[in-house]
């Protein structure tokens, strides 16, 4: 079973999706993306206490999805990239080239539109 936690942050109640592709500024600790309801996409940073700095940095915008999440490093580049469920059930790859970059997005499959979830 889990016990306590600590409190990192408040407010997140206006992402539909919250992940992490790892460490988004460099500095060594893994950093917390999240995709509110206009779908912005914003970056919190985490300080060397465990919490998140600030009101986040806004690194994307047009993320209307039914969920976005990172599922690792899909391209083997060191980066761990990040798959987008859409409305009508297809789901996206988006991969990190890094310093704000996105490679194309890639179709990586069709058929999930009973999902809710995607990991």
């Amino acid at each position: 079973t889990m016990a306590g936690g600590t409190i990192v942050g408040v407010g997140f109640h206006v992402f539909s999706s919250m992940f992490t592709t790892g460490d988004y500024d460099g500095d060594g600790r893994w950093d917390l993306t999240g995709i509110d309801g206009k779908g912005d996409m914003r970056v919190y940073t985490t300080l060397p206490t465990g919490a998140l700095w600030g009101t986040g940095q806004r690194i994307g915008w047009g993320w209307a999805f039914r969920q976005v999440s990172s599922s690792g490093d899909a391209t083997k580049d060191g980066r761990s990239d990040v798959l987008a469920l859409t409305y009508d059930g297809r789901i996206l790859g988006y991969p990190v080239l890094g310093a704000g970059k996105w490679g194309g997005t890639v179709n990586t499959g069709t058929g999930f539109g009973a999902f809710r979830l995607i990991l």
